[in-house]
């Protein structure tokens, strides 16, 4: 089996969050701490403001807000760590990071073609592989994972095979 893909940096930030790259909590406990002080000041402001105001009408408004805030803060944490990707990986210039890919299955293994190179691996060295909305995740090491992205040339059907593949050659996974 054959599959040819481009790799983007949002891949790259994509396996960040799912692995908890930076491992910060998913929703940050200072993120609902301040939804809540945004939320307990709104009904504040608003009741202060409007007296007549039933306390319960004040109180969803606040808690539709905070709810906003909360959004907001959480969406903030890609837009870190893709920050964090581009300061200590090199971003979208490094070629081994991001680029064209060819990852090539045999009876020993699979081979994954660079521009400039290619990393090969015996199916003994997968760790575990995974199946995502959106991408298949073979991980070769703690450190080390080979993303393949579903989306333009690669279809539902090439992802259930490649991971088919993975789970007759390895025995691992969680998919």
């Amino acid at each position: 089996m054959t599959l040819e893909y481009e790799l983007t940096l949002d891949d790259v930030v994509r396996l960040g969050e799912h692995v908890n790259l930076d491992d910060g909590p998913r929703v940050p406990a200072g993120a609902i701490v301040r939804a809540v002080l945004v939320a307990a000041a709104v009904v504040l402001l608003v009741r202060q403001q409007l007296p007549a105001m039933p306390w319960l009408i004040a109180l969803l408004g606040a808690v539709g807000l905070g709810a906003a805030w909360l959004v907001l803060e959480v969406s903030q944490r890609r837009v870190r760590l893709r920050r964090y990707l581009e300061r200590v990986l090199g971003g979208p210039d490094n070629r081994f990071l991001v680029g064209w890919r060819r990852l090539s299955t045999t009876e020993s293994g699979f081979t994954v073609g660079l521009e400039d190179g290619e990393f090969r691996h015996a199916w003994r060295a997968v760790r575990r592989f995974e199946r995502v909305p959106g991408y298949v995740y073979i991980f070769v090491s703690a450190a080390q994972a080979h993303i393949v992205p579903i989306r333009d040339a690669l279809s539902e059907t090439d992802a259930d095979a490649l991971v088919a593949e993975l789970r007759t050659h390895t025995g691992a996974g969680k998919d």
